[in-house]
């Protein structure tokens, strides 16, 4: 079976939880006999100069499969009010989402690729992008609903803005979006998510068939895990890890509950010298959220690049998300080091393998998560359960042998459907009154 994967950019550790992820399953779809290509869709504002090229192609490198970058320009046009609101009352698929013009570029390489199939890796990009094609059978792997982390994004104070004429234009324009979505997904021939509650509301909106697949994370800490946790250097008091990029609307409204809520409590019982909270990931905190925590007992560490080393030595990997945003790939990666997790209920949501009390200690508010770490502070036997039975949570259900696995059975069930059937690729349903117009 050939494989061609799109993605939104090229995918690296360097990118975010994904760029750990995707590795995985190109593995795993080469491992078991596979041809890849892999085409990722990055968007220029201007043409490229051959050194960005260059740097790009290196990076694709360690992935070992043919790749073939294709770089697309995307300009916003500029619209008058009156054409705004002829785009709200006649709104065109290419007007909802830019990029469907993308397919003019793309169609002709996947046609000379010729795949069996065509893997949509968390890209709406690439859904959008492929809409309208018979080369192969379709199957997407989604993340977050498109619309979530713009809401979510928009009831943090940094992006609040006051009521105006454009918000009003751009929100209502987001209920055809919705609705051109749903015509989107119903035309893929197959798809999952990585989060289970969303998994329920892509099949929900005409993803047919979509189910709950597991994220696949590399297992770095290895089997010997438990000896190398051992080995890390002893501190007095207990150290938490907070990761995650400190733009990022989840790791965000996270980090805020945390300064307002969590902290606080923890001062008050254990002191300012009696824990250490080291807050980790790519980005320059917000000014505000920045002085919030400005604590004897928070360092601020920035881009770390020895991630393994902080997972081993961590009395408590933090994640005080509060919203049922996506999953948060860094409690798999937690697990697989054997680190005892400490979350907001929220997290489970995307992630149902999460139990409290067993490979997890969760927290309902801010206040209630301090209190779990204040109770197990001293209780180094308690938080080395937690932490194994996250191990044993790893192994089952997250580890690429497992989760990667059954990501490409997926694929291959679609593929052998396909080439099993006498009669042609279904043709795309018109999304609507969208594509009436468009050219």
């Amino acid at each position: 079976m050939h494989v061609t994967v799109l993605t939104t950019g090229v995918l690296t550790a360097l990118h975010d939880a994904t760029g750990y992820v995707f590795p995985c399953l190109i593995e795993q779809l080469k491992e078991r006999g596979h041809r890849v290509s892999y085409v990722p869709l990055c968007l220029a504002h201007e043409e490229m100069s051959q050194q960005e090229k260059d740097k790009q192609l290196q990076a694709l490198q360690p992935l070992r499969v043919g790749a073939y970058p294709l770089n697309l320009l995307s300009k916003t046009p500029e619209r008058t009010w009156r054409g705004r609101l002829q785009q709200l009352l006649h709104p065109k698929l290419e007007d909802l989402y830019p990029t469907v013009p993308w397919r003019l570029q793309l169609e002709p390489l996947l046609a000379s690729l010729k795949p069996d199939v065509i893997f949509l890796f968390e890209t709406y990009e690439g859904i959008m992008a492929t809409h309208g094609m018979e080369l192969a059978p379709r199957f997407a792997l989604l993340g977050d609903p498109p619309h979530l982390p713009r809401y979510y994004r928009s009831q943090l104070p940094e992006f609040q803005r006051s009521w105006s004429l454009k918000q009003t234009y751009h929100t209502l324009l987001e209920v055809h979006r919705q609705a051109a979505m749903r015509s989107l997904l119903g035309n893929l021939d197959g798809g999952g998510a990585v989060a289970a509650h969303h998994a329920a509301w892509f099949k929900e909106q005409g993803l047919s068939g979509c189910e709950y697949l597991r994220n696949p994370v590399p297992d770095e800490a290895g089997a010997d895990w438990q000896l190398k946790r051992a080995a890390t250097a002893t501190r007095g008091i207990p150290k938490l890890i907070l990761v995650g990029r400190a733009r990022g609307t989840a790791t965000l409204s996270g980090l805020r509950q945390f300064a307002q809520e969590t902290l606080p409590h923890l001062e008050q019982a254990l002191g300012v010298d009696g824990f250490e909270a080291h807050i980790i990931g790519k980005d320059a905190l917000p000014e505000e959220l920045a002085r919030r925590l400005q604590h004897p007992s928070v360092k601020i560490r920035g881009f770390v690049e020895d991630l393994a080393q902080e997972f081993l030595s961590a009395d408590f990997f933090v994640v005080p998300t509060p919203i049922e945003l996506g999953i948060r790939t860094r409690i798999l990666f937690a697990w697989s080091f054997g680190c005892c997790v400490v979350a907001h209920t929220a997290n489970a949501c995307g992630i149902p393998e999460m139990r409290d009390g067993e490979n997890a200690l969760l927290g309902r508010s801010g206040k209630e998560i301090a209190q779990v770490m204040i109770r197990t502070a001293a209780d180094k036997t308690l938080r080395e359960r937690i932490g194994y039975k996250g191990r044993l949570t790893y192994e089952r259900w997250f580890r690429p042998e497992v989760s990667g696995l059954r990501i490409v059975e997926s694929l291959e069930r679609i593929a052998s459907q396909t080439l099993a059937s006498t009669s042609p690729l279904r043709p795309a349903r018109p999304c609507d009154h969208y594509v009436k117009g468009s050219k």
